[in-house]
Formats: structure tokens, C-alpha cells, sequence
């Protein structure tokens, strides 16, 4: 029950939420609203948004590392480790899909 409405209401949060005239659009600091969900939703999520504002401290004392961030290279470098990511966890299930089924 749980898993099917957060599936169901997720897409329709995240569309408000990313509008031109949302509020996280709108205030400076109104972009932490939309982390705060994950605070509820586990350990992980509270890290994750931990880690946001951690980056978020380091870029502001730091505009120069804003800079590297957003280039070319390291862009496509976060590509790539998001693809060895999914690929190393696809390879994960369908590991496990055929020990369960084999």
C-alpha cells in the first residue's frame, strides 16, 4: 500500500513543485523544502539531505569548485559513474533474479 501511493503521488508533487511559479523557484532558500521528504523517509534520506547542504556550504565558500562542477568534463565524468552505478546494480538483479529462478 505504502510503495503505490508514493508512486501515485510523487509525479504529481515533483510537477508542482518544479513550475515556473512553485515555490522552490521563487526564494532562495525555498529549495530545501523540496529535500525535506526525504527526512521522512529513512536514515538514507536524512543523509542524502545532509550531504546536500554540506555541498551546498562548500560551494558557497568556495565558488571556484561551482565552477569545476558544472564542466564539461566533470560532467560527463557524473554521467559515466551514474552508468557503472545502474549497470553494476542491473547486473546485481538479474544475478539475483537468476538464483532465485535457477
Amino acid at each position: 500500500m505504502i510503495p503505490a501511493t508514493y508512486g501515485a503521488t510523487m509525479p504529481w508533487i515533483a510537477e508542482r513543485l518544479l513550475r515556473e511559479e512553485s515555490i522552490l523557484r521563487r526564494g532562495h532558500w525555498a529549495w530545501i523544502a523540496g529535500l525535506v521528504p526525504l527526512l521522512f523517509a529513512n536514515i538514507v534520506g536524512a543523509l542524502v539531505l545532509l550531504v546536500a547542504l554540506g555541498v551546498w556550504a562548500v560551494g558557497r565558500s568556495t565558488p571556484e569548485l561551482v565552477d569545476a562542477w558544472r564542466s564539461t568534463v566533470v560532467t560527463w565524468l557524473r554521467r559515466a559513474g551514474l552508468v557503472a552505478i545502474a549497470l553494476t546494480s542491473g547486473a546485481g538483479l538479474v544475478r539475483d533474479g537468476i538464483e532465485i529462478l535457477g
